[in-house]
């Protein structure tokens, strides 16, 4: 009994036949705070309930049993079979859902519930190899579309993709998770300082890079740097001011 209400919580009423009456069990009521109710000694009638039940899954165990048949899957259809003139079944009664069996269900009715579930929901389009996509990196603590990149495959997983960020990384990302944008973007531009290389031709000699007689000349001032304009993930030209 403590299996049982540790599964599926802590009868109100308990009934059973007068064996059942112990000091053990009227501990356990203490305990447990339950209401423990027995039937007439020497009169299975008052113990109704309980008995029909015995009698209907003996009759399916032993048909099961007959026919060299699964006794779970006996076990299954009775608790999924709807009680007398009661639409639901036990089981729909204990989980609060129908729950899937071997027999074929009723189409009409889980389509219906997928179309009332699935009402506010709608699929996003597929992206393409070559597609121009943001990345978001982490959900938490919110950071959205740091990185971008492109799109190099489609997976077998669905809603799957494996895209190449601008840094040369790749990362698989499901599509939440990508947004296609018409950004235009230079991997080159985007390695960072420590990544290029400079060639030996380009190094100044010890003797250039300690020579103290050199004049000092003033650097000229920078010329004016002209706006240069982009476009955002959404097509929008953008000018940043002078």
């Amino acid at each position: 009994m403590k299996s049982i209400f540790a599964r599926h919580g802590i009868a109100k009423t308990v009934i059973s036949d007068n064996p059942f009456d112990t000091a053990e069990l009227k501990k356990l009521q203490r305990e447990w705070d339950f209401k423990l109710t027995t039937s007439s000694p020497y009169h299975p009638k008052s113990n109704r309930m309980a008995e029909r039940n015995i009698q209907t899954v003996k009759r399916a165990l032993t048909n099961a049993f007959a026919n060299k048949e699964d006794p779970y899957l006996a076990l299954l259809a009775l608790r999924t079979t709807p009680i007398s003139n009661d639409s639901v079944s036990p089981a729909a009664k204990l989980m609060g859902r129908d729950i899937r069996t071997t027999l074929p269900a009723d189409t009409q009715k889980v389509e219906y519930t997928k179309k009332y579930c699935n009402q506010q929901c709608k699929n996003l389009p597929e992206l393409k190899v070559g597609d121009t996509v943001r990345l978001r990196q982490k959900t938490y603590p919110r950071k959205f579309w740091d990185k971008n990149g492109t799109v190099v495959a489609k997976l077998q997983e669905p809603r799957s993709y494996k895209v190449e960020a601008d840094t040369g990384k790749v990362y698989r990302r499901n599509r939440r998770g990508i947004v296609k944008t018409k950004e235009t973007f230079n991997k080159d531009s985007q390695v960072p300082d420590s990544d290029v290389e400079i060639s030996s031709d380009e190094t100044p000699s010890l003797k250039e890079s300690i020579d103290t007689s050199a004049t000092l000349v003033p650097r000229p001032p920078p010329e004016e740097s002209k706006p240069v304009h982009y476009r955002n993930r959404y097509g929008r030209v953008i000018k940043p001011p002078q």
